[in-house]
């Protein structure tokens, strides 16, 4: 059998081309699936705008899910040693995983409080103190200011840190 790097490592041409016919299925797989919602969901079903907004924030994170798990089963069928030298291979890949799924989460967590900034909005300008309108950008801010820090601790959570000071802090 042909090896590209090393035998230890057991990097095979075939498995480097099922490596990569993975990956371009995850790719076609994500495309197939954004197709039939921006074809089959969003113009025709949908009237209203918070539903558009709605499926639009579930869309996209979970066409980047689709990748990020593409990429975890095609990493995973490659099958890497534990290390290669001083490098640490496999907690190298999960830490980027837990990153990417992170970001995904914090992605959509974003999406979600557009649709509530919408939704305020729609019930601020039915009313007519101009308080309300200047209360929700501060409500918005606060709730993207929030999320991001839920969002920095839960990643350093994850990465082993100890966030209790932080958050005594």
């Amino acid at each position: 059998m042909l090896y590209i790097l090393d035998e230890n490592i057991g990097m095979s041409i075939q498995k480097l081309g099922i490596f990569f016919i993975i990956i371009l299925s995850t790719f076609i797989i994500r495309y197939i699936f954004l197709y039939i919602i921006d074809k089959k969901y969003l113009p025709e079903r949908v009237n209203n705008e918070i539903n558009r907004m709605i499926i639009n924030a579930i869309k996209e994170p979970l066409g980047y899910f689709i990748l990020i798990q593409g990429f975890d089963v095609a990493i995973i069928y490659l099958q890497l040693p534990e290390k290669i030298g001083p490098f640490e291979i496999t907690s190298t890949i999960y830490a980027a995983y837990i990153l990417a799924i992170s970001f995904i989460v914090l992605y959509f967590a974003f999406k979600t409080i557009d649709i509530i900034a919408f939704y305020i909005e729609l019930r601020v300008n039915n009313t007519e103190s101009t308080l309300d309108n200047q209360i929700v950008p501060l409500i918005i801010k606060s709730l993207r200011i929030l999320v991001i820090t839920i969002g920095i601790l839960s990643i350093l959570h994850n990465f082993g840190y100890n966030i209790i000071s932080l958050l005594t802090g």
